[in-house]
Protein backbone atom coordinates (compact mmCIF):
# COMPACT_ATOMS: atom_id res chain seq x y z
CA UNK A 1 0.00 0.00 0.00
CA UNK A 2 1.48 3.66 -0.83
CA UNK A 3 1.80 6.43 1.41
CA UNK A 4 0.26 8.64 -0.40
CA UNK A 5 -2.73 8.62 -3.29
CA UNK A 6 -1.64 12.00 -5.28
CA UNK A 7 -4.76 12.88 -7.80
CA UNK A 8 -4.04 14.61 -11.01
CA UNK A 9 -7.30 16.00 -12.97
CA UNK A 10 -6.27 16.76 -16.53
CA UNK A 11 -7.93 18.28 -19.12
CA UNK A 12 -6.10 19.96 -22.42
CA UNK A 13 -2.86 20.44 -20.76
CA UNK A 14 -0.52 19.25 -22.89
CA UNK A 15 1.73 22.33 -22.03
CA UNK A 16 1.92 21.29 -18.65
CA UNK A 17 1.41 17.53 -18.19
CA UNK A 18 4.92 16.52 -19.16
CA UNK A 19 6.66 18.91 -16.44
CA UNK A 20 3.61 18.03 -13.52
CA UNK A 21 3.87 14.13 -14.02
CA UNK A 22 8.03 14.11 -14.09
CA UNK A 23 7.71 16.40 -10.98
CA UNK A 24 5.69 14.15 -8.76
CA UNK A 25 7.68 11.31 -10.08
CA UNK A 26 10.93 12.74 -8.62
CA UNK A 27 9.42 13.45 -5.21
CA UNK A 28 12.00 12.68 -2.55
CA UNK A 29 8.78 10.59 -0.78
CA UNK A 30 9.26 7.34 -3.58
CA UNK A 31 6.05 5.35 -2.33
CA UNK A 32 3.30 7.40 -3.86
CA UNK A 33 0.96 6.25 -6.59
CA UNK A 34 0.07 8.86 -9.46
CA UNK A 35 -3.61 9.03 -10.08
CA UNK A 36 -4.43 10.58 -13.58
CA UNK A 37 -8.12 11.16 -14.32
CA UNK A 38 -7.92 12.32 -17.98
CA UNK A 39 -11.39 13.89 -19.51
CA UNK A 40 -11.26 13.34 -23.49
CA UNK A 41 -8.97 16.30 -24.72
CA UNK A 42 -8.75 18.10 -27.92
CA UNK A 43 -4.84 18.54 -27.94
CA UNK A 44 -1.93 15.92 -27.30
CA UNK A 45 -2.40 15.37 -23.39
CA UNK A 46 -3.10 11.84 -23.68
CA UNK A 47 0.06 11.58 -26.10
CA UNK A 48 2.05 12.63 -23.66
CA UNK A 49 0.45 10.55 -20.76
CA UNK A 50 1.30 7.42 -22.68
CA UNK A 51 5.47 8.45 -22.64
CA UNK A 52 5.22 8.04 -18.96
CA UNK A 53 5.61 4.06 -18.44
CA UNK A 54 6.34 4.57 -14.55
CA UNK A 55 4.36 1.46 -12.49
CA UNK A 56 2.90 3.99 -9.92
CA UNK A 57 1.04 5.84 -12.63
CA UNK A 58 -2.66 4.78 -12.57
CA UNK A 59 -4.53 6.03 -15.31
CA UNK A 60 -8.47 7.11 -15.21
CA UNK A 61 -10.84 7.89 -17.96
CA UNK A 62 -13.51 11.07 -16.94
CA UNK A 63 -16.18 9.20 -19.04
CA UNK A 64 -18.72 12.58 -18.28
CA UNK A 65 -17.55 16.34 -18.45
CA UNK A 66 -18.09 16.74 -14.21
CA UNK A 67 -15.18 19.14 -13.98
CA UNK A 68 -12.33 19.20 -11.54
CA UNK A 69 -14.30 17.90 -8.70
CA UNK A 70 -16.02 14.81 -10.64
CA UNK A 71 -12.41 14.32 -11.75
CA UNK A 72 -11.21 14.08 -7.89
CA UNK A 73 -13.91 12.15 -6.59
CA UNK A 74 -12.88 8.95 -9.22
CA UNK A 75 -9.55 9.30 -8.05
CA UNK A 76 -10.68 9.32 -4.23
CA UNK A 77 -12.71 6.30 -5.05
CA UNK A 78 -9.44 4.70 -6.88
CA UNK A 79 -6.91 5.58 -3.77
CA UNK A 80 -5.55 3.13 -1.81
CA UNK A 81 -2.78 5.04 -0.02
CA UNK A 82 -2.68 6.05 3.65
CA UNK A 83 -3.53 9.87 2.24
CA UNK A 84 -4.73 11.40 -0.38
CA UNK A 85 -2.93 14.33 -2.40
CA UNK A 86 -4.34 16.55 -4.73
CA UNK A 87 -2.35 18.54 -7.23
CA UNK A 88 -3.64 20.89 -10.48
CA UNK A 89 -1.30 20.07 -13.61
CA UNK A 90 1.72 21.81 -13.04
CA UNK A 91 5.17 21.75 -11.13
CA UNK A 92 5.73 20.94 -7.77
CA UNK A 93 8.76 21.05 -5.97
CA UNK A 94 10.60 17.62 -5.25
CA UNK A 95 10.13 17.89 -1.19
CA UNK A 96 6.51 18.87 -1.24
CA UNK A 97 5.04 15.39 -0.54
CA UNK A 98 7.57 13.95 2.10
CA UNK A 99 7.43 17.52 3.88
CA UNK A 100 3.72 16.61 4.21
CA UNK A 101 3.68 13.18 5.05
CA UNK A 102 6.30 13.23 7.76
CA UNK A 103 4.65 16.14 9.44
CA UNK A 104 1.39 13.51 9.06
CA UNK A 105 2.25 10.62 10.31
CA UNK A 106 5.05 12.44 13.25
CA UNK A 107 1.70 14.22 14.95
CA UNK A 108 -1.17 11.53 13.87
CA UNK A 109 -2.81 14.09 11.86
CA UNK A 110 -6.02 12.92 9.93
CA UNK A 111 -5.12 16.70 7.89
CA UNK A 112 -1.86 18.43 7.37
CA UNK A 113 -1.77 21.65 5.24
CA UNK A 114 1.21 23.81 3.76
CA UNK A 115 1.18 27.25 2.31
CA UNK A 116 -0.23 28.66 -1.11
CA UNK A 117 1.30 31.19 -3.32
CA UNK A 118 -0.52 32.42 -6.14
CA UNK A 119 1.60 33.52 -9.52
CA UNK A 120 -0.74 35.09 -12.12
CA UNK A 121 -0.17 37.61 -14.67
CA UNK A 122 2.98 38.47 -13.50
CA UNK A 123 1.69 38.89 -9.60
CA UNK A 124 2.60 37.07 -6.64
CA UNK A 125 0.23 36.31 -3.75
CA UNK A 126 0.21 34.50 -0.71
CA UNK A 127 -3.15 33.28 0.31
CA UNK A 128 -2.05 30.90 3.20
CA UNK A 129 1.40 31.16 5.35
CA UNK A 130 2.23 29.85 8.81
CA UNK A 131 5.06 31.25 10.99
CA UNK A 132 5.58 27.91 12.38
CA UNK A 133 4.47 24.77 12.96
CA UNK A 134 1.75 23.79 14.53
CA UNK A 135 -1.58 21.73 15.71
CA UNK A 136 -5.37 22.07 15.83
CA UNK A 137 -7.62 19.56 17.93
CA UNK A 138 -10.89 21.25 19.06
CA UNK A 139 -13.01 22.82 16.75
CA UNK A 140 -12.30 25.93 17.37
CA UNK A 141 -8.23 25.87 16.57
CA UNK A 142 -8.48 24.09 13.10
CA UNK A 143 -11.28 26.50 12.06
CA UNK A 144 -9.39 29.64 13.23
CA UNK A 145 -5.92 28.35 11.61
CA UNK A 146 -7.45 27.54 8.26
CA UNK A 147 -6.57 30.26 5.99
CA UNK A 148 -7.58 28.51 2.68
CA UNK A 149 -9.87 26.07 0.68
CA UNK A 150 -7.81 24.92 -1.59
CA UNK A 151 -7.66 21.06 -1.45
CA UNK A 152 -4.06 20.99 -3.53
CA UNK A 153 -1.46 22.26 -0.24
CA UNK A 154 -3.04 19.59 2.11
CA UNK A 155 -2.73 16.14 2.68
CA UNK A 156 -6.01 13.94 3.93
CA UNK A 157 -6.26 10.89 5.64
CA UNK A 158 -7.66 8.36 3.27
CA UNK A 159 -9.61 6.84 6.16
CA UNK A 160 -11.37 9.94 7.03
CA UNK A 161 -12.36 10.56 3.77
CA UNK A 162 -13.75 7.58 3.40
CA UNK A 163 -15.45 7.20 6.45
CA UNK A 164 -17.16 10.20 6.10
CA UNK A 165 -17.87 10.04 2.56
CA UNK A 166 -16.54 13.53 2.23
CA UNK A 167 -16.21 14.50 -1.74
CA UNK A 168 -16.16 17.31 -3.74
CA UNK A 169 -19.22 19.16 -5.61
CA UNK A 170 -19.53 18.63 -9.79
CA UNK A 171 -19.82 21.13 -12.40
CA UNK A 172 -19.34 23.71 -9.91
CA UNK A 173 -16.47 26.34 -8.64
CA UNK A 174 -14.90 26.65 -5.20
CA UNK A 175 -15.95 22.87 -5.13
CA UNK A 176 -12.72 22.42 -3.00
CA UNK A 177 -13.70 24.55 -0.28
CA UNK A 178 -16.49 22.49 0.37
CA UNK A 179 -14.28 19.24 0.78
CA UNK A 180 -11.96 21.29 2.59
CA UNK A 181 -14.43 22.55 5.43
CA UNK A 182 -16.40 19.08 5.36
CA UNK A 183 -12.67 17.34 6.17
CA UNK A 184 -11.82 20.05 8.71
CA UNK A 185 -15.16 19.37 10.45
CA UNK A 186 -14.74 15.88 11.14
CA UNK A 187 -10.80 15.75 11.21
CA UNK A 188 -9.66 15.28 14.83
CA UNK A 189 -6.38 16.76 14.61
CA UNK A 190 -4.83 18.80 11.94
CA UNK A 191 -1.12 19.51 11.26
CA UNK A 192 -0.10 23.19 9.59
CA UNK A 193 3.84 23.55 8.35
CA UNK A 194 5.21 26.83 7.51
CA UNK A 195 8.13 25.40 5.29
CA UNK A 196 6.02 23.49 2.61
CA UNK A 197 4.66 25.82 -0.23
CA UNK A 198 2.51 25.12 -2.65
CA UNK A 199 2.93 27.82 -6.17
CA UNK A 200 -0.01 27.72 -8.10
CA UNK A 201 -0.40 29.17 -11.26
CA UNK A 202 -4.07 29.73 -12.14
CA UNK A 203 -5.58 31.01 -15.40
CA UNK A 204 -6.88 34.45 -15.92
CA UNK A 205 -10.06 34.97 -13.51
CA UNK A 206 -11.57 36.67 -16.33
CA UNK A 207 -14.86 36.71 -18.62
CA UNK A 208 -16.56 33.41 -18.64
CA UNK A 209 -14.66 31.89 -15.71
CA UNK A 210 -15.24 34.51 -13.70
CA UNK A 211 -19.09 34.30 -14.31
CA UNK A 212 -18.80 30.35 -13.12
CA UNK A 213 -16.87 31.76 -10.15
CA UNK A 214 -20.00 33.90 -9.24
CA UNK A 215 -22.27 31.86 -9.99
CA UNK A 216 -21.24 29.20 -8.09
CA UNK A 217 -21.26 30.90 -4.84
CA UNK A 218 -24.81 30.55 -4.06
CA UNK A 219 -24.79 26.39 -4.72
CA UNK A 220 -21.77 25.96 -2.87
CA UNK A 221 -23.46 28.16 -0.10
CA UNK A 222 -26.76 26.09 -0.22
CA UNK A 223 -24.69 22.75 -0.34
CA UNK A 224 -22.69 23.81 2.80
CA UNK A 225 -25.96 24.89 4.50
CA UNK A 226 -27.63 21.30 3.88
CA UNK A 227 -24.20 19.90 5.77
CA UNK A 228 -24.81 22.00 8.65
CA UNK A 229 -28.43 21.38 8.92
CA UNK A 230 -27.60 18.06 11.31
CA UNK A 231 -24.51 18.79 13.15
CA UNK A 232 -25.71 20.92 15.62
CA UNK A 233 -23.59 23.22 16.12
CA UNK A 234 -23.53 25.78 19.08
CA UNK A 235 -24.30 29.38 17.29
CA UNK A 236 -20.58 30.11 18.21
CA UNK A 237 -19.14 27.13 16.23
CA UNK A 238 -22.27 28.10 13.41
CA UNK A 239 -20.84 31.77 13.41
CA UNK A 240 -16.96 30.29 12.85
CA UNK A 241 -18.60 28.45 10.43
CA UNK A 242 -19.75 30.72 8.85
CA UNK A 243 -17.26 33.46 8.37
CA UNK A 244 -14.94 30.49 7.13
CA UNK A 245 -16.96 30.05 4.03
CA UNK A 246 -17.22 33.91 3.95
CA UNK A 247 -13.71 34.26 3.94
CA UNK A 248 -12.98 31.43 1.95
CA UNK A 249 -15.01 31.73 -1.26
CA UNK A 250 -17.41 34.67 -0.97
CA UNK A 251 -15.95 37.62 -0.22
CA UNK A 252 -14.33 38.88 -3.01
CA UNK A 253 -17.89 39.04 -4.91
CA UNK A 254 -20.47 40.53 -2.57
CA UNK A 255 -20.84 43.42 -4.50
CA UNK A 256 -22.29 41.06 -8.07
CA UNK A 257 -25.61 39.84 -8.30
CA UNK A 258 -27.03 40.16 -4.76
CA UNK A 259 -24.50 37.61 -3.51
CA UNK A 260 -24.24 39.05 0.19
CA UNK A 261 -28.22 39.02 -0.24
CA UNK A 262 -28.55 35.43 -0.93
CA UNK A 263 -25.92 34.58 1.23
CA UNK A 264 -27.58 35.88 4.11
CA UNK A 265 -30.83 34.92 3.53
CA UNK A 266 -29.04 31.38 3.29
CA UNK A 267 -26.87 30.85 6.29
CA UNK A 268 -28.64 33.97 8.33
CA UNK A 269 -27.25 37.49 9.51
CA UNK A 270 -23.71 37.58 10.98
CA UNK A 271 -22.72 41.42 12.19
CA UNK A 272 -19.00 40.75 10.75
CA UNK A 273 -19.90 39.53 7.49
CA UNK A 274 -22.12 42.94 7.93
CA UNK A 275 -19.24 45.12 8.81
CA UNK A 276 -16.92 43.98 5.88
CA UNK A 277 -19.53 43.84 3.37
CA UNK A 278 -19.88 47.25 4.18
CA UNK A 279 -16.25 47.96 3.95
CA UNK A 280 -16.00 46.40 0.76
CA UNK A 281 -18.63 48.44 -0.53
CA UNK A 282 -16.51 51.61 0.64
CA UNK A 283 -13.80 50.76 -0.99
CA UNK A 284 -15.82 50.26 -4.09
CA UNK A 285 -17.08 53.47 -4.00
CA UNK A 286 -13.86 55.10 -3.17
CA UNK A 287 -12.33 53.80 -6.45
CA UNK A 288 -14.84 54.65 -8.51
CA UNK A 289 -14.68 58.17 -7.54
CA UNK A 290 -11.41 58.13 -8.00
CA UNK A 291 -11.69 56.65 -11.33
CA UNK A 292 -13.77 59.70 -12.15
CA UNK A 293 -11.33 62.44 -11.02
CA UNK A 294 -9.01 60.64 -13.08
CA UNK A 295 -10.77 60.94 -16.20
CA UNK A 296 -11.72 64.50 -15.79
Amino acid sequence: MPKISIVVPVYNEEKSIAKCLTSILNQTLQDIEIIIVYYESQDNTLGIIKTFKDTRIKFLEQKEKTGPGGARNIGINAAIGDYIGFVECEEIENTFFEKLYSKATKDESDIVAGTVTIIQNGDTTKISSYQSDCIAQNYFDKFHKLQSGTCFEKLYRTDLIKKYSIYFPENLSWEDCVFTLEAFYYAKQVSFISDCNYIWHPTSWEGVYKQKLIDSIISITQILKKFLSNKHLTSKEYDLFRIKMYKLYARNYFLEKNIYKNFVKIMGFSWYIFYHYLQIKKRYYINKIKRRKRNV
